[in-house]
């Protein structure tokens, strides 16, 4: 074996050990936390910044709640997301920060390696705090009824508190790939990652790659879906308009009425 050789696989040698080093300091420090971190949270532990998080954050759950209890779930969930982007899953709910974020080994894709315990134990922590997030918004929601509307996905009552999720004033007019991409994004999410992966672009760009790719995903549809999409998308904006222009000709008593 060449020297090079030599050099190349001391580094090697030394690497792995130390990733393993790093693996087992993790291990252990998981175990050590694991019954802190899935301690059953009692009335009242929402505290300074989570407590300020969650305020932030129940007005909109309680207008998605207006729709329907499918649209406030899909909002909860969107709220867990936020939720461990801001705190690291293996932060408990007692601490404010994390000293040190645990040094998980990263792999060729960028995602980080965690064993087959932590792994378990994440997945553990994130349904006990979905649990909790869930109880604490359903308790300040309990008088808030879902509105009755009729059954027709474009329901002008649907359309109206979904922009009001989203926007103060009149909703733009939307096309209808800009629809269809809303309406069918669990199924594309998926394949536009691995789409806006393999072309390399920044993540700057991410957002107007997207709507070049629901674009695309629309054209692939038939000319008879196309204007489907289409003029449900004008209905739906001039169900939103009407409604809009209708409230502000109201004075501020009958708007609070």
């Amino acid at each position: 074996m060449s020297l090079s050789q030599k050099s190349t696989a001391t580094r090697a040698n030394v690497a792995q050990g130390a990733a393993n080093v790093i693996q087992d300091e993790v291990d252990v420090d998981v175990v050590d936390n694991e019954a802190t971190l899935l301690t059953l949270l009692k009335k009242g532990w929402a505290k300074r910044s989570h407590q300020k998080f969650l305020k932030s954050h129940l007005e909109g759950y309680k207008t998605a709640l207006l729709v329907s209890h499918e649209k406030a779930n899909s909002f909860l969930e969107n709220i867990v997301n936020l939720w461990f982007a801001k705190y690291h899953w293996l932060i408990s709910v007692t601490q404010e920060e994390l000293p040190t974020r645990p040094p998980f080994p990263i792999g060729a894709d960028g995602f980080k390696q965690l064993s087959e315990k932590q792994s378990i134990l994440k997945g553990k922590v994130i349904e006990r705090m979905r649990k909790s997030l869930y109880n604490w918004f359903d308790h300040r929601s309990k008088k808030t009824k879902t509105l009755k509307r009729s059954k027709s996905s474009e329901d002008p009552l649907s359309i109206l508190v979904n922009c009001l999720l989203g926007n103060t004033g009149p909703a733009k007019l939307r096309t209808g790939w800009e629809l269809r991409g809303t309406a069918n994004y669990e199924s594309l999410k998926a394949p536009f990652k691995q789409a806006f992966m393999e072309s390399g672009k920044p993540e700057k760009h991410r957002a107007t790659f997207w709507n070049l790719f629901k674009k695309k995903e629309f054209l692939k549809l038939s000319e008879e879906d196309q204007k489907k999409w289409t003029d449900d998308a004008i209905e739906a904006h001039n169900a939103v308009k009407k409604a809009w222009e209708g409230s502000t000709e109201m004075s501020p008593t009958e708007a609070q009425a």
